[in-house]
């Protein structure tokens, strides 16, 4: 036995409650991936020009003219229920009638925006898709229509096609060279 507790770590095993999980491979984009997600992107670009256009303000006011026809609709059950007591409206039948007649108007106003929202939005995701798609599907570069042959190609062909360089003249011998003020 020795005088000196070991300082060296035990080998870690893994504890065979807790075993890893498979690596699962990954795979390609399936059609059903890919319309998952083109309907995820359609639905957050309506929202979005939907609000952009205030429709979520629309959608409050429509509530708020709801609510008032309600609050007329109770009132007039309690006209009904007790008839011989002069009753005073909160909200009377003529400002209730033009209150319905405005919400028509404004449940319209709210289909034709969704109408108009929903093409905005199929056409951006649409292009978005496209530009996904095209990107995917092509790798490399598009091959050119005609068939590459063994002369069209490589670094011989690009010697063969670029002009020679002039040649140097060559020194002669026994004459100095240009004087320079280096060389001086």
């Amino acid at each position: 036995m020795s005088r000196y507790h070991s300082v060296r770590p035990r080998n870690a095993k893994p504890h065979p409650a807790h075993p890893k999980p498979p690596a699962q491979p990954a795979a390609a984009p399936a059609q059903a991936q890919m319309e998952k997600v083109a309907l995820e992107r359609f639905n957050a670009a309506f929202d979005a020009i939907y609000k952009l256009r205030d429709g979520d303000l629309l959608d409050a006011s429509i509530e708020r003219w709801k609510r008032t026809l309600e609050l007329f609709d109770r009132e007039q059950k309690e006209v009904i229920e007790k008839s011989s007591e002069a009753h005073r409206w909160m909200v009377s039948p003529t400002v209730a009638l033009r209150t319905d007649m405005y919400l028509q108007k404004m449940i319209e106003r709210r289909e034709k925006l969704k109408i108009e929202c929903y093409a905005e939005a199929k056409e951006a995701v649409a292009q978005v898709m496209a530009e996904l798609t095209a990107g995917a599907d092509s790798l490399c570069p598009p091959k050119s229509a005609e068939p590459a042959t063994q002369a069209d190609s490589g670094p011989q062909a690009d010697a063969e096609q670029a002009p020679a360089p002039a040649p140097a003249p060559a020194p002669r011998k026994g004459v100095p060279a240009e004087a320079t003020p280096i060389a001086a």
